[in-house]
């Protein structure tokens, strides 16, 4: 059951930011729209782990214009974030980064922020300017 409650559950937007990888597949695809054919979800927003595979994103998006933001768009702040993470634990001491964390964790959010605002900003307008293409695979 826990497989499918993707399947069972409406929602404005569907984050997947787990689970298993293709979980919406080429083969099962449909039962994620209602019975009316209208799609559970508004928009589907992949945290992680490629929930939805290429074959289902095209089929979705050709019968029912359902927009994915595909994990790799929707996941690059935390990408980045543990590569800043990874570069202050390389050139810093321990101390040295106890005493910068103050200034430097809320610098990296909002450089986060920024980043994740005109990136999605740039893939919606994209979207509006050609709503029959899919968004960026």
């Amino acid at each position: 059951a826990r497989n499918s409650m993707h399947n069972r559950v409406v929602a404005d937007a569907f984050i997947p930011a787990g689970g298993r990888p293709s979980a919406i597949n080429g083969s099962n695809w449909r039962d994620f729209l209602l019975p009316d054919g209208t799609p559970s979800a508004k928009v589907i927003v992949e945290g992680a782990n490629l929930f939805v595979t290429p074959e289902a994103r095209q089929a979705l998006f050709e019968e029912c214009g359902l927009p994915i933001i595909k994990d790799s768009s929707a996941n690059k702040c935390g990408v980045i974030c543990s590569s800043l993470e990874i570069a202050a634990s390389i050139v810093l001491e321990r101390d040295e980064f106890v005493a910068l964390k103050p200034a430097y964790v809320p610098a990296v959010v909002d450089r986060l922020r920024a980043l994740a605002r005109l990136e999605a900003s740039r893939i919606m307008a994209e979207s509006r300017l050609r709503p029959h293409v899919p968004l960026p695979q």
